[in-house]
C-alpha cells in the first residue's frame, strides 16, 4: 500500500515538473497574432510539414485572419 502511495507521488511530481517545460516555448505570448500560436519572441508557429501557421482554435475566427497565413494557405489550396 505505501509503496503505491510513494509511487503515486513520485508520478504527480514528474507530471508537474515536466508539463511547464514542455510549454514554456510556445503560446499566446503577445497580441501581434492573435488567434495563431507564437514561439517565446512573439513570432509565429508554422507547421514543419505543411508550412501553415498554426492557430489556437479555441481563440481563431475568421475576424482574426493573419494575411500573411492566409495568403500561403489560399496559394496551398489552389494548387
Amino acid at each position: 500500500m505505501l509503496k503505491r502511495i510513494i509511487e503515486a507521488v513520485l508520478i504527480s511530481i514528474a507530471i508537474l515538473w515536466v508539463t511547464p517545460a514542455l510549454t514554456a516555448n510556445y503560446g499566446p505570448v503577445s497580441n501581434k497574432h492573435p488567434g495563431y500560436l507564437e514561439d517565446a519572441s512573439g513570432n509565429l508557429v508554422k507547421s514543419g510539414r505543411t508550412g501553415q501557421c498554426v492557430r489556437i482554435e479555441r481563440q481563431w475566427s475568421p475576424a482574426m485572419a493573419n494575411k500573411q497565413c492566409e495568403d500561403a494557405l489560399r496559394r496551398s489550396q489552389a494548387r
